[in-house]
């Protein structure tokens, strides 16, 4: 069994470099692939904890991960520009969050299950904004 700190190389563009319990990747630790690779905190060999993910097209993601998933407080930058700034709850924008679009359209308000949802304030290109109750991610209510 592995335990304690080392280096497995699973192939050339695989690998996993860090803490282990009872063969399981579990504390602090940086897997890699061809697609990816993540620096951060796992428990019972899944992400948890605060880590980063960077993709090899420069996309990112550095925050908090729960069982594998995006949970918590994070940032998720896209290779065009756009990003997400906020809470998020099993890998989707949850709660309070800012998005920020590579056209700099911007909406800063609450999501549910990665839609627009409850009190929020949706700001256009062309300077034009409105403020309401987002309707998962739908039309737009006053009140």
């Amino acid at each position: 069994l592995r335990h304690g700190n080392g280096k497995l190389t699973l192939s050339p563009s695989e690998s996993y470099e860090g803490d282990w319990i009872e063969n399981l990747l579990h504390g602090n630790g940086t897997y890699k692939n061809d697609k990816y690779e993540y620096q951060g905190n796992w428990r019972n060999h899944k992400q948890d904890g605060k880590g980063k993910e960077t993709w090899k097209d420069n996309s990112n993601y550095e925050g908090e991960f729960h069982n594998g998933l995006k949970h918590g407080e994070g940032k998720y930058q896209w290779a065009d520009g756009t990003w997400y700034e906020g809470k998020w709850n099993q890998g989707e924008f949850h709660g309070y969050g800012e998005f920020h679009s590579r056209d700099n359209e911007v909406y800063k308000g609450f999501w549910c299950e990665g839609r627009r949802h409850g009190k929020g304030e949706l700001q256009y290109k062309n300077g034009v904004g409105l403020g309401g109750t987002f309707d998962e991610g739908g039309g737009l209510g006053w009140g």
